[in-house]
């Protein structure tokens, strides 16, 4: 059986302090060159992740990003799973005085401040969840994961009765 699909997370796996090592690089590079499919999963923000991989010479058929809540394909069409929390909410993490940076549909902070998060998404009764990711907190919809956005990257290539029966 051929591999037909790579998927890699990026911090810890290809990359470590935001580098991605020369061998692993190449590794990407070949499996590319053989037509293997390669999909990036990551929690980073898709911007940033843009950011770091420019001039990196790496090339993803697929960016799953934000925790799975954002996939960008290659031919330049994103599908977003969610949307970014109420302002409301923007501003009174703002007001706790709560460091963050927000993506399409996620807050990301410290993972020191997930009691605040918690209590605040608790008092506004937000559908929303909290998933750690090393040392950091993302603060997603509910619902939105890693495996959910990986899984809607096979969408446009099977038929109703393969979905169906990858779920």
């Amino acid at each position: 059986m051929k591999f037909s699909v790579l998927a890699l997370d990026y911090d810890g796996t290809i990359a470590r302090d935001s580098k991605t090592h020369v061998t692993v690089a190449e590794a990407i590079r070949d499996a590319r060159r053989q037509g293997i499919v390669l999909v990036l999963v990551t929690g980073r923000v898709l911007s940033d992740l843009r950011w770091l991989l420019n001039g990196q010479d790496l090339f993803f058929d697929v960016i799953v990003a934000e925790n799975g809540a954002v996939v960008e394909y290659s031919n330049g069409r994103t599908r977003k799973f969610g949307g970014p929390p109420p302002q409301g909410f923007l501003d009174e993490l703002a007001q706790l005085k709560v460091g963050f940076r927000l993506g399409d549909c996620v807050v990301e902070a410290d993972a020191s401040a997930a009691p605040e998060i918690l209590e605040l998404i608790t008092k506004l009764q937000l559908p929303l969840t909290l998933t750690f990711n090393r040392s950091r907190v993302m603060v997603l919809p509910q619902g939105i994961t890693k495996a959910t956005g990986l899984r809607e990257t096979y969408r446009p290539f099977l038929t109703v009765q393969q979905y169906q029966n990858f779920n």
